[in-house]
């Protein structure tokens, strides 16, 4: 019996380290699509896109029926039961996380069509890579036990909010500059919406961090100040 308990584990585990390689492979697309917004012109591109997303959506479906049936049939207690909870409560935020990175491809999308300053584009694909590396460093950290890991992950949060507020102060001196209001404050409201998505990816990358604290430590940290989780 446990070695069936234990087969059924692990293939929610697999199946689990299979959605996290979507979400991390679209990622990479998203990243390289805001150094170079014309890739969104590439009708390969955009299939990609769309394709990966639309397996993300049917594998999450199939990962959270495995570990409803897991629990049911297997009953897992302690370690196993908080292992295969801690993935039911990522798959929700990396599915979410494809989400946004679709509506960011919109975005893109809309502002391709006007001027964007070489500046701008820097400080995007700056925040943007940030973010990419806190889910990236969170789905390390579930996967292989490292919870010091996910700890820095929780402070990385406060540095996307910084970098946020730095890119949007300079979205605004490049709207004041500009000739055509019309056209910049169009850029503004896309850039801006860009950066809400990519606020919450960063959001998501702290909630896996914080199941990836409870699966290895059994503690709840969610909704605490970061200085309470740290103990300083």
């Amino acid at each position: 019996m446990a070695l069936i308990q234990e087969k059924a584990i692990n293939k929610i585990l697999n199946q689990f380290a299979e959605f996290s390689k979507l979400i991390l492979k679209q990622l990479d697309l998203m990243s390289d699509i805001i150094s170079n917004p014309e890739l969104l012109s590439d009708e390969l591109v955009k299939k990609k896109l769309t394709k990966t997303e639309k397996k993300i959506d049917q594998l999450e479906v199939k990962l959270n029926e495995g570990i409803i049936r897991v629990i049911v049939l297997h009953k897992p207690v302690a370690t196993d039961l908080r292992r295969i909870m801690s993935c039911f409560r990522i798959s929700t935020d990396l599915e979410r996380i494809g989400d946004r990175i679709i509506n960011i491809s919109k975005c893109i999308t809309a502002i391709e069509k006007r001027a964007i300053t070489p500046e701008l584009t820097t400080l995007l694909k700056e925040i943007f890579d940030t973010t990419h590396k806190m889910v990236e460093d969170a789905l390390f950290s579930f996967i292989n036990d490292e919870i010091e890991i996910a700890f820095d992950i929780l402070k990385s949060d406060e540095l996307v909010d910084a970098m946020d507020k730095k890119l949007l102060n300079q979205s605004l001196k490049e709207k004041e500059l500009s000739k055509n209001v019309k056209e910049s404050i169009l850029s503004y409201i896309d850039v801006r919406t860009i950066l809400s998505n990519i606020e919450r990816i960063a959001d998501h990358a702290t909630n896996i961090a914080e199941a990836s604290i409870y699966s290895l430590e059994g503690k709840d940290v969610r909704h605490q100040r970061l200085k309470d989780i740290l103990g300083e």
